[in-house]
C-alpha cells in the first residue's frame, strides 16, 4: 500500500520559487498592494496553474506569518499615499518599505530642528525618496512653516512640494490659517525681478487662490498700477486656479479698469482685459498659458492618478 503524500504549502514549483517567495517579491517591488490586486496578478501570472486558484490563493494567503505579510491599519493609509475609503480592504506593506518610513520619519525629525542646514538636508533626503514617502497634513504644517528661511533654493523646493500636495494630491496642511498667513507674507517678499526663482511668485499666487483668498486680487491690482508694463506677466494670473477668483471679483476689478483709462494706462488696462478673457473662456483649460512649467505637468499627472 502506498502511503498518500501529505500537502506540503511551502513546496516550491519547478522554478524554484515558493509562493511565500513570489508574494515578498511582489510586495518588496510594489512597496504595498491591496489584497484584490494582490489575488488578480497571482491569478493573472498563473492563469491555468494548479495551486492559483482564487480559493488556493486565499488560503494561501491565510497561511502566511503576520512577519511575511504585514497588513497596513487604516489609520495609516495617509501616511503611505494610500487612497483607500473602504476600511474594510485589506492592504499588505512589504517589511523593507517599512523600514524606509520608520527611518525616514526619523529623518522628518530635523525638519522640525533650528538647524537650516540640517532642515533642508532631511528635506532633500526625503524628497530623494518621491514617490515612496508621503507627507501627512500635520507634516505639511511643518514644511509651511519653513518658509520663512533665508535659502530661496529651499523655499522654492518648499512651495513645488505645497503645490503637489495641496493642488495634485488633495492632501493639505491640517492648520489653514497658518499656511494662508505664510503664504500671504512669503507674497509679499516675490517682488518681480528679485528672486532667481521666476517660478515662485507664480506658485504662491496659484496655492492663495486655491484658498480663494483676495490677496491675489490685491496683488492684482498692485501689479497693475505700479509695473510699468504688467502684461509680460499675465501668465501668472491665466490659470485654473486664479480663474475663479477673477470671477468673483469681476466688477472690482472692471471699476479698475476706468481707472486705468482715465489715467492713460493703456497696458495695465490691457493686463486686466487679458486676464479676464482668460476666466471667462470656458476652453481656458485647453490653453498653454497655464502649462509653462513642470510643476503644472506634474499636478496635472497627481491628479490623474487619484481618479
Amino acid at each position: 500500500m502506498t502511503q498518500k503524500k501529505t500537502k506540503n504549502r511551502h513546496k516550491k514549483p519547478k522554478n524554484g520559487v515558493t509562493f511565500e517567495d513570489e508574494v515578498k517579491e511582489i510586495l518588496d517591488k510594489e512597496h504595498h498592494i491591496s489584497k484584490p490586486q494582490l489575488k488578480t496578478y497571482l491569478l493573472k501570472v498563473h492563469k491555468g496553474e494548479l495551486g492559483y486558484s482564487e480559493k488556493t490563493i486565499d488560503r494561501k494567503l491565510s497561511q502566511m506569518k503576520k512577519e511575511d505579510l504585514p497588513r497596513l491599519g487604516y489609520d495609516d493609509y495617509e501616511k503611505y499615499g494610500i487612497i483607500e475609503k473602504n476600511k474594510k480592504v485589506v492592504i499588505y506593506v512589504s517589511e523593507k518599505y517599512k523600514k524606509l518610513k520608520e527611518d525616514l520619519d526619523k529623518i522628518f525629525e530635523y525638519i522640525k530642528s533650528d538647524d537650516p542646514v540640517a532642515q533642508k538636508l532631511a528635506f532633500e533626503e526625503i524628497r530623494r525618496h518621491d514617490g515612496e514617502y508621503f507627507f501627512d497634513p500635520e507634516q505639511l504644517d511643518i514644511l509651511a512653516s519653513r518658509l520663512d528661511s533665508k535659502d530661496n533654493e529651499f523655499v522654492n523646493s518648499l512651495v513645488d512640494t505645497l503645490c503637489e500636495y495641496i493642488l495634485g494630491r488633495d492632501t493639505e496642511p491640517s492648520n489653514k490659517d497658518k499656511l494662508l498667513e505664510i503664504l500671504r507674507n512669503l507674497l509679499n517678499k516675490c517682488n518681480i525681478g528679485s528672486f532667481e526663482y521666476p517660478n515662485l511668485r507664480r506658485h504662491v499666487l496659484w496655492l492663495l487662490a486655491h484658498y480663494k483668498d483676495s490677496t491675489v486680487i490685491d496683488q492684482l491690482k498692485r501689479d497693475a498700477e505700479k509695473l510699468e508694463d504688467p502684461t509680460n506677466i499675465v501668465a501668472e494670473y491665466c490659470n485654473e486656479y486664479v480663474a475663479p477668483l477673477i470671477e468673483e471679483h469681476l466688477f472690482e476689478l472692471f471699476d479698475l479698469q476706468i481707472k486705468l483709462r482715465q489715467e492713460g494706462k493703456e497696458k495695465a488696462s490691457q493686463f486686466i482685459s487679458q486676464i479676464k478673457d482668460y476666466a471667462c473662456d470656458p476652453k481656458n483649460k485647453l490653453r498653454a498659458l497655464e502649462r509653462n512649467t513642470s510643476l503644472y505637468e506634474r499636478i496635472e499627472k497627481l491628479r490623474e492618478e487619484r481618479t
